[in-house]
């Protein structure tokens, strides 16, 4: 049986098992609406990701920054995770770190709407 190396495959499984490590961590015992474990939305996204990743391919570097930030995307915004931990203790790439800022929804502003627009364009950026 041959194994994918690095240099064939997709994505890092390294940096993978990392991202889902921490989502593990991060999310600990929180539900979904539906009362299954978080993991599974953030793993879910994950795939989904992947899929485009298949249509689109895009180079090692990027596909392997998409998947982080599906499987970290709500680390920042739903749990005690502190941008700090996740660069210190981590040890994310800047370009991971960035992407999930970008998809953490700001609080502050005044509806669901207007939190994902702000998103939408950060992403953009």
């Amino acid at each position: 049986m041959e194994y994918l190396t690095e240099e064939r495959a997709f994505f890092s499984q390294t940096l993978y098992k990392k991202a889902l490590e921490c989502a593990s961590t991060s999310h600990k015992e929180q539900k979904t609406p539906h009362g299954y474990p978080y993991l599974h939305h953030v793993t879910s996204v994950a795939m989904e990701v992947m899929a485009m990743l298949t249509a689109e391919h895009p180079s090692f570097d990027e596909a392997n920054v998409a998947l982080q930030c599906a499987l970290l995307h709500d680390v920042l915004e739903d749990t005690q995770t502190s941008e700090e931990e996740l660069k210190s203790y981590y040890g994310l790439d800047t370009k991971v770190i960035e992407g999930v800022k970008a998809l953490t929804k700001d609080k502050t502003l005044p509806d669901k709407k207007a939190q994902m627009k702000d998103s939408l364009e950060r992403l953009l950026l």
